[in-house]
């Protein structure tokens, strides 16, 4: 049991927070600069959205989800072993709270969010069936493309047995359940290289991002936690100041009347 308790306190020590975090650093500006040279996605791909890379194809080394594991690792032990568990110090905890909760819920944001361009024709002969975008069959998600223009699509959302009339724009996306819907642009079918005079092809990016509310709980938690933790210091400074002025003003010996 000591073995473990200096184990876990050891694993929730600063000097573990600061190896861990110059670590971080160097993979990002690792990570930056063979981005700049190979491109975003596989920059992205191989050291920020995968848990190992290889160093000259032989030597795996860290990358940003085993690190981010290891940071959260970091942080519970130090909620467990290296923070007093007193009252003046629940502004530390939920600011350490709040980053375990941004480090575990963007992994699993990384696994269960993803992107894609839709496709939906648009004419006067298209049947119905042609015009449907399904985003969630299990769910029976999808909307029905039922006229567009250059800057906007009208649209008709089925989400069950509910429908509802909408509209998708650039600035005006579509958010049903937990996908968002974009409107990209609207193309004659004829620019893919099939001959139609009166159809059109819109393009629609879809998003789907379960925990899109982990940001905002994050930063919501991080902001109470600091107001906190400050706000009980300097309660209790103002507070020592003021013993300290009153023991100045009755010196010792000496009763106030």
């Amino acid at each position: 049991m000591n073995f473990l308790k200096r184990f876990f306190s050891f694993a929730g020590s600063l000097q573990v927070t600061c190896v861990l975090l110059i670590a971080l650093f160097t993979l990002v500006f690792w990570g930056t600069l063979f981005e700049a040279r190979a491109g975003l996605e596989y920059g992205v791909d191989r050291f920020f959205d995968s848990w190992f890379l290889d160093v000259a194809g032989v030597i795996p080394v860290p990358a940003l989800k085993f690190l981010a594991v290891l940071l959260g690792v970091n942080l519970f032990c130090a909620c467990l072993f290296r923070i007093p568990r007193k009252g003046k110090n629940i502004g530390l905890y939920l600011i350490h709270t709040a980053l375990l909760v941004i480090i575990f819920g963007s992994l699993a944001e990384s696994h269960y969010r993803f992107s894609s361009e839709v496709f939906a024709l648009v004419g006067e002969n298209i049947p119905g069936e042609k015009k449907r975008v399904v985003l969630d069959s299990a769910d029976n998600l999808s909307f029905v493309l039922i006229s567009a223009d250059s800057v906007h699509a009208e649209v008709n959302v089925y989400e069950g047995k509910r429908e509802h009339p909408s509209w998708i724009a650039p600035n005006s996306p579509l958010n049903v359940s937990f996908y968002s819907v974009y409107f990209e642009s609207l193309e004659p079918l004829s620019s893919y290289g099939l001959k139609s005079r009166d159809v059109d092809v819109v393009r629609f990016w879809v998003k789907r991002d379960p925990f899109a509310f982990i940001p905002y709980l994050f930063s919501a938690m991080l902001f109470v936690g600091f107001m906190l933790h400050f706000g009980i210091k300097l309660r209790r400074k103002s507070s020592l100041s003021h013993s300290a002025s009153v023991e100045m003003s009755h010196p010792s010996g000496d009763k106030p009347c």
